[in-house]
């Protein structure tokens, strides 16, 4: 993933309902579990359909992975399990204009009844636009857009 980019994952609420796993709390994505998470909670919206309606798909060579690019960087992912999901996740490349791919991502979440995990804080948050808006633009990613030089300075330092 590149500096540019801000990722999130989609978990399915009868997951965390199930895991006993706090959304108000946040979790490192090392501490996540390695299990699919949608493996026993399949959502109830082709997420397929969904995006092919909407954008060009590839797959993977083994056929696992199917990546969806909205354009100028921003995509989402679907890790396939045989006919399951896997897991479902998205990088949104704040470089370029982003509202209307962001908005899908919601739209999404919402139907496939999903959480999102924002990697950079572990933090589950509702899909909506002004959570997510205000998530992207407090990230590294965007801090790196804003001000490359001082973005990398910070990163150098660490």
């Amino acid at each position: 993933m590149a500096v540019w980019q801000f990722k999130c994952e989609f978990v399915p609420r009868r997951w965390l309902n199930s895991s006993g796993a706090d959304p108000d709390t946040a979790m490192d994505h090392a501490e996540l579990p390695v299990a699919r998470w949608w493996r026993n909670c399949q959502p109830q919206v082709s997420v397929i359909r969904f995006c092919d309606e909407r954008y060009e798909r590839t797959a993977s060579a083994d056929g696992t992975v199917l990546t969806w690019h909205a354009g100028e960087g921003s995509e989402i992912k679907v890790r396939t399990e045989g006919e399951s999901i896997g897991r479902i996740s998205a990088e949104i490349d704040v470089r370029h204009p982003y509202h209307d791919f962001a908005t899908m991502l919601l739209e999404l979440s919402v139907l496939s009844g999903a959480l999102l995990y924002l990697e950079e804080t572990g933090r589950f948050v509702e899909p909506e636009l002004e959570t997510l808006t205000a998530a992207i633009g407090g990230s590294e990613a965007a801090r790196f857009v804003r001000n490359p030089e001082t973005a990398s300075e910070t990163a150098e330092a660490l």
